[in-house]
């Protein structure tokens, strides 16, 4: 999520080993006194909803996509989440604590997924709301027509997704970042929207720290045709970042402060942990 400079400089992390959904997460403490119990019931804190009339409150998947450690950086466990609407999801965020000047932090590192204006309320306060649409899904160039099964489409989106190549953006540290070829949520929504059939989540890693998020997924060009393959690109790190298709560039993110995101797509809050 961040590199070690910038880690070090303000006190951030970056993930660590991922364990994909579907595996038990541990509920044991760690060495920093969390768990997986902990950030399960940290992320049930928080009340996220699509900014409608009336409001769409996304569902939280109870267990984690991802789970990670990365001891070299005082951070020996941790989770990320999401927030669906009707199987899609809409957020992701990470939860996490780590060690800066020999103190304990926790942080909720926060990420919009979705084409709508969203917020999120903890303890009956707003504490983020995005007023502008992060991502922008378009169509992928030259991608097969979306297959009639499941399984064959995830072998689509699995081969789409290594056209995508991720990399840091910070001279002189260009070095691509690694794709984990296994999605980390795979979501089908045939019969729950009209706007998308199929699709799935995948991350690019610096070991195996997410740093960007890719959605692939088959949606239509326009009500009532046929879906094509779409994609869209989320930032997970606060460095300079870009993506490219096949040779072309088509997503970068400059550095960012989270701290002072409460109304951007990425929004990173901190808590004094420990002692």
């Amino acid at each position: 999520m961040r590199s070690p400079e910038i880690a070090r400089g303000l006190g951030l992390l970056a993930l660590g080993l991922v364990v994909v959904a579907g595996t038990r997460a541990q509920d044991e403490p760690s060495k920093s006194g969390a768990g997986m119990a902990h950030w399960k019931t940290a992320a049930s804190t928080y009340r996220i909803a699509l900014d409608s009339n009336p409001p769409g409150p996304l569902s939280l998947r109870e267990e984690p996509i991802l789970k990670w450690s990365n001891p070299q950086r005082r951070t020996d466990d941790g989770a990320v989440f999401v927030w669906t609407d009707r199987g899609r999801p809409e957020v992701a965020a990470s939860f996490y604590r780590y060690k800066s000047d020999e103190k304990t932090i926790e942080d909720h590192e926060f990420v919009s997924l979705s084409a709508s204006p969203l917020s999120a309320r903890r303890d009956g306060e707003v504490v983020w709301s995005v007023a502008d649409r992060n991502v922008r899904p378009a169509p992928i160039p030259d991608a097969p027509k979306p297959a009639a099964t499941p399984a064959e489409r995830l072998r689509q989106m699995r081969a789409l997704a290594r056209e995508f190549r991720a990399s840091f953006n910070n001279p002189p540290d260009l070095s691509e970042i690694r794709l984990l070829t296994q999605p980390l949520y795979r979501f089908e929504t045939e019969g729950k929207r009209t706007d998308v059939l199929d699709g799935a989540l995948f991350a690019y890693v610096q070991t195996t720290d997410p740093e960007v998020l890719l959605a692939i997924e088959a949606r239509p060009e326009a009500e009532g045709r046929p879906p094509t393959w779409h994609y869209s690109i989320a930032r997970m790190s606060l460095v300079n970042l870009r993506v490219h298709h096949k040779d072309r560039e088509v997503w970068s993110a400059q550095w960012v402060n989270p701290r002072i995101g409460q109304t951007k797509p990425y929004m990173v809050r901190s808590y004094p942990s420990g002692p």
